[in-house]
């Protein structure tokens, strides 16, 4: 589906948000923040999978070839996984169904919905403390983090073919 848009976030954006909303909290006045949820998110525009999917093409070690599936057909069989899901959970069916496991459990029709589209900010959360924010500042991008990433997996393949 690579036209989906997905928030990433970096675990290191994480725990900077986590630290920095503690470090608030350790303050002699309690902060505007505390009790607040925050967003945390990497800073610029969320990618698509298929910003993903071209990251992979173009500095992966070993060639990927992607196959894009019609939307249709993943729908129709999402449909099926999700009947299997439930089914495999009543009494009557579940010696006959087996459950959908590992990633093929999370294909459902509700990965279809259009609120997966919607892009999450984390504005509220780099205001400063004294605004009842956290102070976040990002290190860097998702598709810097996703080089990384990629650039991880190729030392990995390299060290494997040593």
């Amino acid at each position: 589906m690579p036209n989906i848009v997905q928030n990433f976030v970096h675990s290191g954006h994480v725990s900077l948000g986590h630290l920095l909303f503690e470090a608030a909290l350790l303050r002699k006045e309690m902060p505007k923040c505390a009790g607040r949820p925050f967003v945390v998110t990497d800073e610029g525009a969320p990618p698509r999978y298929d910003d993903v999917y071209r990251l992979c093409e173009l500095t992966s070690e070993k060639p990927i070839k992607l196959t894009y599936l019609p939307p249709g057909f993943m729908l129709v069989f999402a449909h099926i996984v999700e009947w299997f899901a439930v089914g495999s959970k009543m009494p009557v069916l579940k010696w006959i169904v087996p459950a959908p496991k590992g990633t093929l459990a999370i294909l459902q029709p509700g990965v279809f919905h259009a609120a997966l589209n919607l892009v999450a900010t984390d504005k509220a959360a780099q205001q400063s403390v004294e605004r009842g924010g956290l102070g976040l500042k990002h290190v860097h991008t998702t598709i810097q983090g996703m080089c990384q990433q990629v650039l991880d997996w190729n030392n990995e393949q390299a060290a494997s073919r040593a």
